[in-house]
């Protein structure tokens, strides 16, 4: 059995729409936070909550290519993971109502695509998230 979280087997978007709006609102978010929050806070707030908090609402993943693989980790935020979650699940019950295996599979494969270009570009860049490089 997969593990699910507890907002993914509580949760759940019931049409394309919604998954739209979430999508669309989610990117209007991460491009505020981390290009325009500066301006308004004098600091790049994204960098500082990717840097320096310690809060159970990010997966730090060590990177394997570095020379000290524990010191230097990939930061992966609670969006960057229950949100995908919930799409990839929407994704399933689309292709369970269609009787396909299209979108499921294809969303989950591009989903492991980004996280690995993600860990590439966190490698050659030097920066804790892909988004601040």
């Amino acid at each position: 059995m997969l593990f699910r979280s507890v907002s993914q087997s509580r949760y759940h978007i019931r049409s394309f729409k919604i998954c739209a709006i979430l999508l669309i609102s989610a990117f209007l978010y991460d491009v505020f936070w981390v290009y325009f929050s500066s301006y308004f806070f004098n600091q790049n707030v994204m960098v500082v909550a990717a840097t320096s908090l310690n809060l159970p609402v990010k997966l730090e993943i060590p990177i394997l290519f570095d020379n000290h693989p524990l010191k230097s980790c990939m930061f992966l935020g609670l969006g960057d993971l229950v949100l995908p979650g919930l799409i990839i699940r929407f994704c399933h019950r689309f292709d369970f109502i269609k009787k396909c295996n299209v979108y499921y599979f294809s969303s989950l494969g591009l989903y492991s695509i980004a996280l690995c270009l993600s860990g590439i570009v966190v490698a050659v860049f030097k920066y804790p998230q892909p988004v601040l490089s």
